[in-house]
């Protein structure tokens, strides 16, 4: 962990509707997230990890850069690499900048994380297992994609689809 003593922590409120919707509002001006510098990435002792989980809302500079080279020394070290994009319309004025963004990623993925919407904005495919289907040449052995109340889909080693449907009240 790397403390900043010049930005804040962010912070993001998710509440859900009756359905299960999520909505966010997000606390996160000039938070120290937004900063991380390649320099403090070069320190940070890779090898004693086993994972290395980000977003893209670290996909903007200076810490894209950051976020690029921290994914670079975990895949150098045999990291298990994770990515949940998080993409919110609110943080990206032009989300066809972010999906670009986030496309740039996905060959260095080990386990993918998307909402459906998400799925549909990189994929431009409605239909959750015609996205996944389109992710395949990114080699993404764990592709999981969250449909609020309807479940989550699950992809693993790319010929397993599983559909997990939510149970109320778990």
């Amino acid at each position: 962990m790397i403390v900043s003593k010049n930005n804040r922590t962010g912070i993001v409120i998710v509440t859900l509707d009756k359905e299960g919707e999520r909505s966010f509002e997000f606390f996160n001006q000039l938070c120290a997230d937004r900063f991380l510098d390649v320099s403090d990435i070069i320190s940070v002792p890779f090898h004693q990890y086993k994972i290395f989980h980000f977003g893209s809302i670290s996909l903007k500079e200076p810490s894209e850069s950051a976020t690029r080279k921290a994914l670079e020394l975990a895949k150098n070290n045999g990291l298990l690499t994770s990515f949940d994009p998080n993409i919110r319309q609110s943080l990206w004025k032009d989300t066809n900048n972010a999906s670009s963004k986030i496309l740039s990623l996905l060959s260095q993925v080990d386990v993918l994380k998307v909402s459906h919407e998400e799925l549909v904005l990189l994929t431009k495919e409605e239909e959750v297992q015609a996205g996944v289907e389109k992710l395949k040449k990114y080699n993404i052995p764990l592709v999981i994609v969250t449909t609020g109340a309807g479940g989550s889909y699950l992809r693993w080693q790319r010929e397993q689809y599983r559909s997990l449907h939510h149970v109320s009240g778990t």
